[in-house]
């Protein structure tokens, strides 16, 4: 990066990280969290047949342990750390554009090519960013 325009073009693939490939993979965590939150509420059913039929037993917990252990500790902790993260790769190239002209202008080209219609599904934001349920969450 000794040039001028490497540092805008770095600047610009910063921007699209945060607001592109960071949220979309959140999002991806997130749905994964949600799935999993999911099989919470058919837990008891699949363990009926164990133990005395209340579908309580050791196996049951352990395997809600590991779920809520997944579910919290991996797929929510990313989802939220690639949001945080995007938002961050944003306010610096958002930051570092406010005292840049050429910079500004690149920066505002990337703006618009990703807030056009034409512009492809997966190369744009994420229309929402999706909050990913942790194991205390009611099913």
């Amino acid at each position: 990066m000794g040039d001028g325009e490497n540092i805008q073009t770095e600047l610009t693939s910063l921007y699209k990280m945060g607001a592109v490939t960071f949220p979309h993979g959140a999002n991806g965590f997130a749905d994964a969290a949600s799935q999993l939150h999911k099989t919470g509420e058919e837990q008891e059913m699949a363990f009926k047949s164990f133990g005395d039929g209340s579908g309580v037993t050791a196996l049951s917990e352990a395997f809600s342990s590991l779920r809520n252990m997944m579910q919290d500790e991996v797929l929510v902790a990313t989802s939220n750390n690639l949001t945080k993260a995007g938002q961050a790769l944003v306010q610096i190239a958002t930051d570092y554009s406010n005292v840049d002209d050429e910079a500004k202008n690149d920066l505002e080209q990337v703006k618009k090519y990703l807030a056009d219609e034409g512009t492809p599904e997966g190369s744009r934001p994420p229309d929402e960013q999706k909050d990913a349920p942790s194991s205390d969450d009611p099913h």
